[in-house]
């Protein structure tokens, strides 16, 4: 990644602005999230406007000092360098007008996460992986594994994210695998996770196929067919990006969670 810097702007807090609806939409997406891109707070906020109305808007949101920006180079973003401009994240006191509005029983964390470039590519596609989740999947909940590090305290394993179902006690644990571990930390992650109470299944998703067949290698004993990718083994599913992303997502996602009387929509990409 290229040497980064701090986003230029105004003295924070040199500007008066009313938050509006949208703008809670933003400091709380920014807030589940913990960081995103302008792209994808576009696409979460701004749906079906202009991207300078967008632009403008996250501007004055971060020269009000609700909004922090940094400004990064490339990335490799599922395996293709990717112009990535500002990175977003809630400031100290956009956490503040949330937990106003919202309560504290929402929002429980009183300080933004702290900037993790040497994490962003992979933060960024997990906001991906969410969004399409959340679309094709009504009615579950998509929560970043950062905000589990106190409320998983007793688990063996803190997922990437987390899939819940209110009112149930069905819990998806998501991990997005960009890179390959050894076989040992792969042996100690499925265990942790087969003895887990909480969690009733786990979806693994990798931009890299070679990279699921390596985890279904170490979960079945070496047991895989050459390159054939199983769709699950066990309480195991598993996913590549490019599945999720493309058309046959919609029909897809369904079938890696456990079954509800949710009706899914389209995934829109």
């Amino acid at each position: 990644m290229s040497r980064e810097h701090r986003a230029s702007c105004p003295q924070k807090g040199s500007e008066k602005i009313r938050v509006t609806e949208r703008d809670l939409k933003i400091l709380r997406a920014l807030f589940e999230t913990t960081v995103m891109s302008f792209e994808q707070l576009r696409l979460e906020c701004f749906e079906g406007l202009a991207p300078v109305t967008a632009y403008n808007r996250v501007n004055e949101l971060s020269m009000a000092g609700f909004i922090d920006a940094l400004r990064v180079g490339n990335i490799v973003y599922q395996q293709n360098p990717r112009i990535i401009g500002n990175i977003y994240r809630v400031s100290k006191s956009g956490i503040r007008i949330l937990q106003s509005r919202l309560g504290i029983e929402q929002i429980t964390r009183d300080e933004p996460f702290p900037w993790n470039t040497a994490q962003l590519a992979h933060d960024l596609i997990l906001n991906d992986v969410g969004r399409v989740i959340r679309h094709a999947a009504t009615g579950w909940q998509f929560k970043n594994g950062k905000h589990f590090t106190q409320t998983l305290a007793e688990e063996r394993r803190i997922p990437d994210a987390q899939l819940t179902w209110g009112g149930t006690k069905e819990c998806v644990a998501v991990e997005l695998e960009l890179t390959v571990k050894s076989e040992k930390r792969y042996r100690e992650i499925l265990l942790a996770y087969k003895l887990s109470r909480q969690t009733t299944r786990v979806l693994y998703v990798s931009n890299d196929p070679g990279v699921l067949r390596k985890v279904q290698s170490v979960l079945t004993g070496g047991r895989v067919c050459g390159s054939k990718l199983e769709r699950s083994v066990g309480k195991f599913y598993f996913a590549t990006m490019a599945e999720l992303m493309g058309p046959q997502g919609r029909e897809l996602i369904p079938s890696l969670i456990p079954k509800t009387d949710a009706n899914t929509q389209e995934v829109r990409a």
